[in-house]
């Protein structure tokens, strides 16, 4: 059986995403180098391509030289290049793992995509199938019943339709990679008080709860001011929120180093750290590069499951 092959793109131009990827590699045999390729500015790349002389490189055409730590519509269209390119590599079937550096959503914007949501929509719309967020760390993980929308449609967005989409996702990622107990957050301040405040929870999520219960490791819905605390403590590894900031928040506090951003749908794997293009600290040499390491560990770790 010949090796699985990862994709890394480098992200902005402008970001941290160079800096985080080499001090990735870094962690890495050359017999993983050997299954790794990167994407970007050759400008960029060109300096250390003897040192990852068994990686391979693929050169976005464009002569763009990266402006460190600002926002440009220009490193945005670079953002967006490397990614059609990795899409091409992957349809092509030469590719099974995509890792993708932080991309600045406002400079791609800025660059004309103004349809640009997010990695994970946007492969979902070039593979043309329905794509999820979940965040994995080495404790515990948590999936997204909504995303990037706005808090005010949050609740419309929430349906039995929905929840057992995601509700069967969340199990199936907990049998292949967790296998423990699983937590369903409520949508509303201490999980609705039995519908005192807010009914989602008592006609939509625990009917569908008390199904899935019969076969499955699932329970809830708990108030989520508490559940990621028992998350921590081990008492669940995986939890279902109902929307963007409720999971973002304090996982981002507990696992912001080690924590990785996992696409769902996808029909290879997808990752990518965390964290932004911290502009603030570029060209520094201070970038954490453990959430870059973790998201290449999580592929390497579900390539070995197919």
């Amino acid at each position: 059986m010949s090796p699985k092959r990862i994709l890394i793109t480098l992200g902005d131009p402008n970001g941290i995403g160079l800096e985080i990827t080499l001090k990735c590699l870094d962690n890495f045999s050359i017999d993983m180098h050997k299954n790794i390729s990167i994407i970007g500015l050759e400008y960029i790349w060109s300096p250390y391509a003897s040192k990852y002389k068994y990686i391979t490189f693929y050169p976005i055409e464009d002569n763009y030289i990266p402006e460190l730590g600002v926002l440009s519509a220009h490193a945005g269209r670079v953002a967006i290049k490397s990614l059609e390119l990795a899409i091409t590599l992957i349809k092509s079937k030469k590719y099974h793992g995509l890792l993708t550096a932080p991309i600045s959503k406002e400079a791609i914007y800025l660059s004309g995509q103004k349809n640009f949501i997010g990695h994970t929509e946007y492969l979902g719309q070039a593979f043309n199938c329905q794509t999820e967020m979940l965040f994995w760390s080495p404790k515990w993980s948590v999936i997204l019943l909504s995303s990037h929308i706005p808090l005010k449609d949050v609740p419309n967005y929430i349906t039995k339709k929905r929840c057992y989409h995601i509700f069967n996702l969340a199990i199936d990622f907990n049998q292949k990679y967790l296998n423990g107990k699983i937590a369903v957050c409520g949508l509303n301040p201490h999980a609705g008080e039995n519908g005192l405040i807010g009914d989602t929870e008592f006609t939509i999520f625990t009917p569908i709860i008390k199904e899935l219960a019969l076969k499955y490791p699932i329970s809830g819905p708990y108030s989520a001011d508490t559940i990621f605390q028992d998350a921590e403590n081990n008492k669940y590894t995986m939890l279902i929120a109902s929307y963007h900031d409720q999971a973002l928040i304090p996982f981002k506090l507990l696992h912001f180093n080690d924590g990785v951003n996992v696409t769902l749908g996808l029909p290879f794997i997808r990752t990518s750290p965390d964290h932004g293009t911290a502009f603030n600290i570029v060209n520094q040499n201070s970038a954490n590069p453990n959430s870059m390491i973790s998201a290449l560990n999580f592929i390497i770790k579900a390539l070995n499951h197919v």
